[in-house]
């Protein structure tokens, strides 16, 4: 016995399903894509955090055979680290003190830098260890 099918239409997808389906696409990179920049962002602060401690060490040498901290240009501190990323400084040294100094930037996005609301584009650590801002050392 032969029954009379309707023949089904091939399966398909409609033109809202793909828009949607791109949508979704487009807003999973969009988060992907940002929460790679602020991972490279977090990644160069720790290099410059590095920086800072080996420049640091720097000056406790420097400090041991002379009466004074060390300016810049008696540490040899390049203007910028190699990446051009941050510009270094010392803003103070005498015989009881400095402050190492990282300043971001403009160069990528490492200036957009912050650690929830507290602004990291400018890290400093001084004599004593201490660090500011200091959640950006988190």
């Amino acid at each position: 016995m032969h029954t009379n099918r309707i023949p089904s239409l091939s399966p398909g997808y409609t033109l809202v399903e793909l828009a949607m389906t791109l949508l979704v696409i487009g807003l999973l990179a969009s988060m992907a894509a940002s929460s790679y920049r602020d991972g490279l962002i977090k990644t160069r602060r720790s290099e410059a955090q590095a920086s800072l401690t080996q420049l640091q060490l720097q000056q406790e040498r420097w400090r041991a055979v002379n009466p004074s901290y060390a300016d810049a240009s008696e540490l040899g501190l390049a203007q910028q680290s190699r990446d051009g990323r941050y510009e270094w400084s010392v803003p103070v040294a005498n015989a009881t003190s400095y402050v190492l100094r990282a300043t971001a930037t403009s160069i990528g996005a490492q200036n957009q830098d912050h650690q929830g609301p507290i602004d990291c584009k400018v890290l400093e650590v001084d004599q004593s260890g201490q660090h500011h801002p200091n959640d950006c050392w988190r």
